[in-house]
């Protein structure tokens, strides 16, 4: 499976790069072009080890029709590419509409239309998958089916983004000429599972990094909430097995699949109990908890910024604490189905520990090597 691949420098693309052995799938990354600096070269300094990538990179910007691809360049992709993959987003959680709307709608829109260019380039058909995210759900609680969401009057303007994505997405997928659409709701993402190397600091990660600038050493959270993350490879792996399997038997109707934790996800209240005792170093020590009601924190990440001026640091920091306290459970029947296999279960130890970037456990030598160790020369 060849796949057109934007926003391949992010968090979920650089597990792509990672995890995807080459014969499973190749990328041709989308890069938009800067001034500064030619899409090769930054694909170069982003994965030194895959130099294929820079050869193969076609530049376009996901917020112009068809992704800025003349006619010309989208009848050789339509040879080129089996699908189209748009890991692209605006994931400042803290920006403005235009900006959220601009990638998040528009340039979830223009990847389903380059699509059927595509498709109508080539005479065969093309999958679009659409990367959205679980928080795409608003407020909602309890079972969050892999299905459609409804209006929320709750949404911050990241997750209306997101929403308007899906719904514009789900009605152009109506047409009778329409392409197979996927649209992967992806949870929370920590770094490499085998290196820790992240590329972004959002959701724990914010707290990991505010711990020691918490007013009065106060973390609000609720006991029931949940911390939905997966190391980056793991859930690239995911995804593309799950596309991987819609490219081999192409969807009569749109596809929706949780790309995340879902059921194996940790309460919020566990994951800071077990820091506590993994925290060797005692870096967190003087964290203390205080029980909010969830409708406290969700209301404060709604109207504190309308009326308190907020730095974006804090602002993100805010809707992250939001999505530490929201007791829901996402569920993965589907992409079960589509991946024919057990889902991966992240343990809490190594949550905290990518998230928190605390040294793994040292490994004792045996009661009878310790004994015999003074002999050692």
């Amino acid at each position: 499976m060849r796949l057109l691949v934007s926003g391949l420098t992010g968090q979920l693309g650089s597990g792509l790069v990672e995890a995807v052995p080459r014969e499973l799938a190749e990328l041709v990354p989308l890069v938009r072009p800067l001034a500064s600096r030619d899409c090769a070269a930054r694909l170069r300094a982003a994965f030194p080890a895959s130099p294929e990538l820079a050869a193969r990179v076609v530049e376009g910007d996901v917020t112009r029709p068809h992704w800025g691809l003349d006619a010309a360049t989208i009848r050789q992709l339509a040879i080129d590419v089996d699908g189209v993959l748009n890991l692209a987003g605006e994931t400042n959680w803290a920006a403005g509409r235009r900006e959220l709307d601009a990638t998040n709608v528009r340039g979830a829109v223009h990847g389903y239309a380059l699509t059927q260019a595509l498709e109508a380039a080539s005479g065969a058909r093309k999958l679009y998958c659409h990367v959205s995210s679980i928080h795409a759900a608003g407020a909602t609680t309890g079972r969050v089916p892999e299905t459609p969401f409804g209006a929320d009057e709750r949404r911050t303007p990241y997750e209306l983004s997101k929403w308007l994505g899906e719904v514009a997405l789900l009605g152009r997928a109506e047409r009778a000429d329409a392409p197979g659409l996927c649209i992967a709701r992806v949870g929370g993402l920590l770094g490499s599972s085998v290196t820790g190397v992240t590329r972004r600091r959002d959701s724990l990660y914010m707290l990991a990094d505010r711990v020691d600038s918490l007013p009065l050493g106060l973390l609000p959270i609720s006991r029931s909430g949940r911390v939905d993350m997966l190391p980056r490879d793991v859930a690239a792996r995911l995804l593309i097995d799950a596309l991987l399997a819609l490219h081999a038997e192409p969807p009569q109707a749109p596809e929706i699949i949780h790309v995340c934790a879902g059921e194996s996800a940790p309460t919020t209240d566990a994951v800071l109990r077990a820091l506590v005792s993994l925290d060797e170093g005692h870096r967190v020590g003087r964290l203390r908890v205080l029980r909010v009601p969830t409708r406290g924190i969700v209301a404060a990440s709604e109207q504190l910024p309308r009326y308190q001026r907020l730095t974006r640091t804090w602002h993100n920091a805010l809707i992250g604490l939001r999505y530490l306290m929201l007791e829901r459970t996402f569920e993965r029947s589907r992409l079960a189905a589509l991946v024919a296999g057990a889902l991966p279960r992240v343990t809490i130890e190594q949550l905290i520990r990518l998230a928190f970037e605390l040294p793994a456990p040292q490994v004792l030598p045996a009661q009878d090597e310790l004994s015999l160790a003074r002999f050692a020369r």
